[in-house]
């Protein structure tokens, strides 16, 4: 089944009426992990009321943060953000923030790298499994190294 991209707006509205994850009373929110909450798609509204919490670098990689993320362009995290599969539109707002190794990697981008060739880091793409037919147009770009896996023993 092909992937449907939906505007922001259309998703953040459909959103509005999924159930929303709360905390059970007995949680002591002193001690809760904040910085691996800000990765979990699961907290957003959790982060939101706790905004002061966040830890950006992994709330950057997190593909359920677009919003309070184009809310805050200056604490941003661009390499973890250019890993995020949900942060097309983002990245392509503001190229020049780009870190083209985790982008390379996102299986989600890969019409954004074909727009892009002579910035693509092929070592990274090479692993990019959504990449095969642009490799298969440049074999002299394959990383062998990355583009080969290891059977375990």
């Amino acid at each position: 089944m092909p992937k449907i991209e939906l505007p922001l707006d259309l998703c953040n509205m459909i959103a509005d009426y999924l159930p929303k994850y709360i905390l059970h009373d007995w949680v002591d929110i002193n001690k809760l992990n904040w910085d691996m909450l800000s990765g979990n798609v699961n907290a957003i509204e959790l982060l939101k009321e706790n905004y002061n919490k966040i830890n950006w670098y992994w709330l950057s990689g997190n593909p359920a943060a677009m919003q309070i993320l184009k809310e805050n362009l200056d604490k941003i995290n661009w390499s973890m953000l250019s890993g995020n599969a949900n942060a097309i539109e983002l990245l392509k707002e503001n190229p020049d923030r780009i870190k083209w190794s985790m982008l390379s990697s996102n299986p989600a981008v890969i019409e954004l790298l074909k727009e892009n060739q002579d910035k693509i880091e092929w070592h990274y793409l090479s692993r990019n499994t959504t990449a095969i037919p642009l490799l298969k147009e440049n074999p002299d770009k394959i990383s062998r190294n990355r583009a080969t896996k290891r059977k375990p023993r």
